[in-house]
């Protein structure tokens, strides 16, 4: 076999069946203490277990792999197999670039994450691979089970080391307002025509929404909460299917009458729809469970300011870490953009002096 097939064919290919096995062993393995990329602070624990998921991964790959390669005499298939995991490497880095997580990561730690990844790769091949040893240790030797015993213990010791949550919530603020100001620059005239277009028909609205003063200051707190949760659902989607992945979104739905969420917004929609279109189509469906809520806050008074996000959220897109990861949004760009109030508690308050 030519070694360029090997080398940016095969290794290649193998490399991303490496990059989807780590997301979904990650997926699944949530209620261990894996982290994923979200917008919710915590504290950052289980760093062991995160760690040997993230390095150990693609090396423990190789090597069934390899062994498999070797039962079958496909030996050659094993030259420096290693490439696959420095290919797995690169292609997690592309990936988090490519979807515009640049200001999000923790650069440092994921440096880290690929030098270790690609040191273990590599002399696992040199030390285990290539020679073909047994990948069983000896257990006869006294020595070899007190190693066993010391790596648990360390390895029990440094899971439960817990990081401070001040750095993660310094790169999601920074994140979160870099985004904005982007998002703002191109879409602010858009979302304040669309939010005010519909609080101004609230006055001709039914005849519940009649019996009651819609004054400035209701239309004031109402167009700042409704847009900087706009903001916060849009940062969100944003990030999770950025420009790039919205053109191969937008390429599928050309070919295809099937119903697609699409746009920055991502909003359902049988037809093709642009940015834009999705901004508006989500303002009408975010206000269309805001004066819902309204009319029933209205005649009950029992309702909770917080409510009216939650439910808000849920009708959007349905999941709690979907509705959390927006919420931890919200709240920074509430503090950051308008001093520190609470923009959603505020409008709550200014519903006592809409009533005659």
């Amino acid at each position: 076999m030519n070694n360029w097939i090997l080398y940016f064919v095969i290794y290649p290919v193998l490399a991303i069946i490496v990059f989807f096995i780590s997301n979904w062993i990650g997926k699944y393995s949530y209620s261990l203490g894996y982290h994923k990329i979200d917008f919710i602070v915590d504290r950052e624990d289980s760093v062991a277990f995160n760690f040997s998921l993230r390095v150990l991964t693609p090396t423990i790959f190789i090597i069934l792999l390899s062994a498999i390669f070797y039962y079958f005499n496909l030996d050659y298939l094993t030259i420096n197999i290693y490439f696959v995991v420095f290919y797995s490497v690169v292609i997690r880095m592309s990936v988090n670039l490519f979807m515009g997580r640049f200001h999000i990561l923790d650069w440092r730690l994921q440096i880290f994450y690929a030098i270790s990844i690609c040191l273990v790769g590599y002399f696992s091949y040199e030390k285990l691979i290539l020679p073909k040893k047994p990948l069983i240790p000896d257990f006869n030797t006294i020595s070899n089970e007190l190693w066993i015993i010391i790596g648990v213990f360390v390895y029990g010791i440094v899971n439960k080391i817990e990081l401070s949550e001040f750095k993660k919530r310094a790169r999601i603020s920074n994140y979160i307002k870099i985004r904005y100001k982007n998002l703002s620059s191109k879409y602010e005239n858009l979302i304040y025509l669309s939010i005010h277009e519909c609080i101004d028909k609230l006055e001709i609205d039914q005849e519940i929404i009649k019996n009651y003063r819609i004054d400035d200051r209701f239309k004031d707190s109402t167009a700042k909460f409704l847009s900087v949760l706009i903001y916060s659902i849009m940062i969100f989607e944003d990030f999770n299917r950025p420009k790039g992945a919205r053109m191969i979104e937008n390429f599928i739905a050309k070919n295809s009458s099937k119903e697609m969420t699409l746009g920055i917004m991502q909003v359902k929609t049988d037809v093709l729809i642009s940015d834009e279109q999705s901004i508006i189509f989500a303002v009408l469906k975010v206000f269309a469970v805001f004066r819902e809520y309204l009319i029933n806050s209205l005649l009950t008074e029992h309702n909770y300011y917080s409510d009216c996000r939650s439910k808000i959220l849920s009708s959007y897109n349905s999941g709690f870490n979907y509705e959390c990861s927006i919420e931890s949004i919200f709240e920074i760009l509430s503090s950051s953009l308008h001093n520190k109030e609470d923009v959603a508690r505020t409008w709550f308050d200014s519903l006592a002096g809409i009533k005659k």
